[in-house]
Order: C-alpha cells, then sequence, then structure tokens
C-alpha cells in the first residue's frame, strides 16, 4: 500500500466533485477522456454545452509518492496510527472524499486555503523534529505499515528523507496556490 500526493487547482477539485467519475483520468487511466455532458434543451440554446470537447485532467502537475513510508510519517505527525485532528492527519483523514473506493478509500482532496493551514502546521514540525520524535518500539508497538523492525537506523533516515520531500511538495504547493490530491493505493 502506497500514498499518492498530487498537486490540484481548486477548478479542478470543483470539477471532479461535480462528476467523480473523473478521478480515474486524473489518476492515470489513458482512455479519450469522457463523454461531454448531455446538454439539455436550454443550456444549448443559451450556449452552455455547445463543447463536444472532452474533459481530461492536466497531466502535468507535480505529484509524490510517500511509497510505504505514510503510515509511520502519519504516525510521528499526529501520535495516532489511525486519524488525528486536521491538518496534521491529512494523510489518513480529512478533505473532500471524490469517487469511489480506490483500494484504500477514496481519492481526498484539499483545497488550497487547507494547504496553507497544512503548511502552517508543518512548519513547526521541521525534518529534524521528525527524527528527534523517531520512537522504534512505539511504531513497532503500534504495528505501523509495513511491518519491518523500525530500530533499524536506516529506517529512521528512510522516513526522514521522505517527510523531508513531503515538506517540499507542500511547501511548492501553497507557493502555486494549488490544493492537493492524496490517494492510498
Amino acid at each position: 500500500m502506497v500514498c499518492t500526493l498530487g498537486q490540484i487547482t481548486d477548478l479542478t477539485i470543483s470539477e471532479l466533485g461535480s462528476d467523480p467519475r473523473r478521478v480515474e483520468l486524473l489518476i492515470g487511466d489513458d482512455g479519450e477522456g469522457l463523454p461531454p455532458p448531455k446538454s439539455s434543451f436550454w443550456r444549448t440554446l443559451f450556449g452552455a454545452g455547445r463543447s463536444s470537447k472532452r474533459w481530461q485532467p492536466d497531466r502535468n502537475q507535480p505529484t509524490y509518492e510517500l511509497s510505504e513510508a505514510w503510515h509511520a510519517i502519519h504516525l510521528l505527525l499526529t501520535g495516532d496510527p489511525g486519524g488525528g485532528p486536521f491538518p496534521l492527519s491529512f494523510l489518513v483523514t480529512g478533505g473532500q472524499l471524490i469517487g469511489d473506493d480506490l483500494s484504500y478509500g477514496p481519492l481526498r482532496a484539499f483545497r488550497s486555503n487547507e494547504v496553507i493551514t497544512l503548511k502552517s502546521a508543518l512548519d513547526l514540525l521541521p525534518p529534524d523534529v521528525i527524527g528527534e520524535k523517531y520512537d522504534p518500539d512505539l511504531l513497532n508497538a503500534r504495528k505501523i505499515y509495513p511491518a519491518v523492525n523500525w530500530g533499524n537506523q536506516e529506517m529512521k533516515k528512510w522516513i526522514c528523507d521522505y517527510y523531508e520531500g513531503l515538506v517540499r511538495f507542500i511547501d511548492q504547493a501553497t507557493v502555486q496556490n494549488k490544493g492537493i490530491f492524496v490517494i492510498l493505493m
């Protein structure tokens, strides 16, 4: 099970919310796109719906894969293996649920203002602080995915490296006024 995050505009979040079938296109279905919505008499009359263009996501948006490090990072951020308060619980809970279950829940989207809140919270927990919070006994006791020997110092570096990349990814999203989506698959 891996966690993937992607940058996304607030407009795209709204578009996904209006037609959740679009999630499949966003996460990599190479189909030709969804058919345009059926046009009502009034939409046709007043110009809305004249376009036959199929919806396509902007696939040039940055993504970040946390691999299997997501669960340990979540625990170190929240102290809770399966929940916790927003914004630090964003890897596991929160956001706008969009679409069908993708294995471990639907896509979860966070608008740009929520990402700003998240960035502010992460700014208080730089990578060196996460390294200090790293507790292999806690990770083992809580059965944090994947089931590995968390006492190995290489695992601590692995988690800290992924967390540092996550912080950079969130910083970049705020600079570009983007939201994010989170998928567990």
